[in-house]
C-alpha cells in the first residue's frame, strides 16, 4: 500500500513540476496581453527584392492595431497608438542601398509622421490621407543601405499622428535594391 501511495504521489509531484514549467513558459511569451511571436526571417527574392506583408509582422506596444481583411487588402487595422510599432526580421542576399515603399491607408486630412529603422540606420518619413480607410496608396519612404550577411530588425515606429483617426491602415513595405 505504501509502494501505491508513493508512486501516485511522485506522480502528482512530477505532473505539478510540468503544469509549473507550461505555465511560466506561457507567462513569458506573452507579450502586452498576446503571445509574443517569432516570425520568420524574409529573404529577398533573386532580383533583391523585399515584400514585408502585414501578416509577416510582429506588433510590438499596448493597443488595438492587429492584422484584419479590408478594402481587398490584408492590412494592420485599428492602429490607434502611437505606443504600437510593428518589426520585421530580415536577410538581404547583398549588400546595397534600397528604396522602401510603403502601401497604407489614412482618411483625408490626416497625417502621420513616422520612423522606419534598419538596425542604426532611420529614415523619418511624413504620410498624408488621401481618400478613406479604404484608399490604398503607395509612396516612397526613403533610402537606407543594408548589409548582407545578418539578419537585421527593421520597425516601423509611429512618431506623431495629425487628426483623430489613428496611425494608418498598414499594408506592406517593399524594399528594392537601387544600386549595384
Amino acid at each position: 500500500m505504501n509502494i501505491t501511495k508513493n508512486i501516485i504521489l511522485d506522480t502528482a509531484i512530477k505532473l505539478l513540476l510540468v503544469v509549473a514549467m507550461i505555465f511560466c513558459s506561457g507567462f513569458a511569451m506573452v507579450q502586452y496581453g498576446r503571445f509574443a511571436s517569432r516570425k520568420p526571417v524574409i529573404q529577398s527574392d533573386k532580383e533583391g527584392v523585399i515584400v514585408l506583408k502585414a501578416a509577416d509582422a510582429e506588433i510590438l506596444g499596448p493597443g488595438s492595431a492587429r492584422l484584419e481583411q479590408y478594402a481587398g487588402q490584408q492590412d494592420i487595422g485599428y492602429w490607434d497608438s502611437t505606443a504600437q510599432s510593428l518589426k520585421y526580421r530580415l536577410k538581404v542576399d547583398r549588400t546595397n542601398v534600397y528604396e522602401i515603399r510603403l502601401t497604407y491607408s489614412l482618411p483625408a486630412g490626416q497625417k502621420t509622421e513616422f520612423r522606419i529603422s534598419v538596425g542604426d540606420r532611420q529614415i523619418d518619413s511624413l504620410i498624408e490621407g488621401q481618400g478613406g480607410w479604404d484608399h490604398w496608396r503607395e509612396t516612397v519612404v526613403g533610402k537606407v543601405e543594408i548589409s548582407a550577411g545578418q539578419t537585421h530588425d527593421l520597425l516601423v515606429i509611429p512618431l506623431n499622428t495629425f487628426g483623430k483617426e489613428g496611425v494608418m491602415n498598414f499594408c506592406q513595405l517593399t524594399i528594392t535594391p537601387i544600386s549595384e
